[in-house]
């Protein structure tokens, strides 16, 4: 009642007829891929490079309140934020 599995051997496996496109034609398969790897990173680049002027752009206007038109804008404290005033004048 066992079951059995003929083995994959070496003179089996380089029996295998495996199709392969013509040189040329992977040579271009292989330029069309590594231009699609160049966008890949250059858009990966962007992304941090956005990532980072967001968080400038946060820390400038949560953080140390220097936000369009600020100068206009009196910061109280407040029940919510005690610190917020402070906050803004020392950071």
């Amino acid at each position: 009642m066992g079951a059995t599995q003929d083995n994959l051997s070496v003179a089996k496996l380089t029996a295998f007829k495996i199709p392969t496109p013509p040189v040329l034609v992977q040579s271009r398969i292989a330029s069309v891929i590594a231009a699609y790897d160049d966008l890949i990173e250059n858009n990966l680049l962007r992304i941090k490079i956005l990532e980072e002027m967001m968080q400038n752009v946060y820390r400038e206007w949560f953080i140390k309140f220097r936000f369009p038109g600020h100068k206009d804008v009196c910061i109280v404290d407040s029940p919510l934020v005690p610190y917020a005033g402070s906050l803004g004048q020392n950071v």
